[in-house]
């Protein structure tokens, strides 16, 4: 069990989730910032990478590159990770050095591990990830704060202007004017956890179709592999987000997707299938609505008055959103009025 406590808290300290908007576990991520992603909903990561810290495939001892302008790096010279990979135990791999360990396992008759860790790995286990420089701070310098704001009850402490969705609280992808790309990232700053209704592999599939159409036929061959694995992926977290959305009023669907023994995503389509006496079809992405880059708070924030210290706690008292201000790169840095 502290195996597990210690991964959870690995991953989430070191990097933050694209998530299925669908999600059964939304409710507990908004409440505890410290509660464990189910990982069937992650559909993609990013990381913030130190430049005073060597991060490396533990096979082939790449680096990744950083943001979009890696990617156009890795295509044109060939250098760096290619289509980077996290694992459920918290590490970088290639996902070509991957998948021969995943064959030379299964050529053995064995399981593959984890170079750094020993975890078992496997392919429909992995999520792409993007690596972002990771933001330094220079004591000599300016601090630039944002002001936040959070729902009394949430976990979730975002700018106001930021829209967010509805049921949960959390960002959405391509919802914010500015995007969450300004850095090289896939994910919102200000949070662990981004909302999207699709899984983020464009990248990781340009980059293996890349080397498919290359002159090395060992490498496309691998490559191959690897596309033919990441679209099983992204079809079975489809297939659960199609299954997360037709439990939400259904309580038995919901048993069977989340419930130990209940036979997950097959069992809840089985259920269904009872129901409905109709297989269930996928649920197609949503697009997120874009809104104005000008947007006025919601809510005032409280007005404190010197020399008032009751009324002040009355007002905080019956306030339905905190304030504070934060470093503008998402780093969990405040000031409190």
């Amino acid at each position: 069990a502290s195996g597990a406590l210690s991964r959870d808290a690995f991953l989430s300290t070191n990097y933050r989730f694209l998530v299925s908007d669908a999600a059964p576990s939304l409710a507990r991520l908004r409440a505890d910032p410290d509660a464990a992603l189910d990982w069937e909903d992650v559909a993609a990561a990013d990381v913030s990478v130190d430049a005073s810290e060597k991060v490396a495939c533990p096979v082939c001892l790449e680096e990744p590159l950083l943001g979009e302008e890696g990617d156009e790096r890795r295509r044109r010279d060939g250098e760096g990770m290619m289509a980077p990979q996290l694992t459920p135990c918290g590490h970088l791999y290639c996902f070509t050095c991957l998948m021969r360990m995943l064959a030379h396992a299964a050529g053995t008759g064995g399981a593959a591990k984890c170079a750094v860790c020993q975890a078992v790995v496997r392919t429909d286990a992995l999520r792409c990830v993007r690596a972002r420089a990771a933001a330094r701070g220079d004591a000599k310098a300016k601090a630039r704060y944002v002001l936040v704001k959070r729902r009394r009850g949430s976990a979730i402490a975002l700018p106001p202007e930021w829209p967010v969705d509805d049921a949960s609280g959390f960002p959405r992808v391509g919802a914010h004017p500015d995007g969450f790309g300004t850095d090289g990232s896939l994910c919102c700053p200000f949070s662990k956890v981004t909302l999207c209704s699709a899984p983020a592999s464009d990248a990781t599939e340009r980059a293996l179709r890349d080397v498919i159409g290359g002159r090395d036929p060992g490498e496309a061959a691998v490559a191959e592999m690897c596309l033919q694995a990441l679209h099983a992926r992204d079809e079975a977290w489809m297939r659960r987000r199609a299954v997360a959305i037709a439990s939400r009023e259904n309580p038995s669907v919901m048993a069977a997707l989340t419930l130990v023994g209940g036979g997950g995503v097959e069992g809840a389509e089985a259920v269904l299938r009872a129901q409905q006496g109709a297989p269930l079809a996928a649920q197609p992405a949503e697009v997120a609505p874009k809104v104005p880059r000008s947007r006025s708070l919601d809510i005032a924030a409280p007005t404190f008055v010197p020399g008032q210290s009751q009324a002040v706690a009355k007002v905080v008292a019956q306030a339905q959103f905190y304030y504070a201000y934060q470093l503008e790169d998402g780093r969990p840095r405040f000031l409190h009025p």
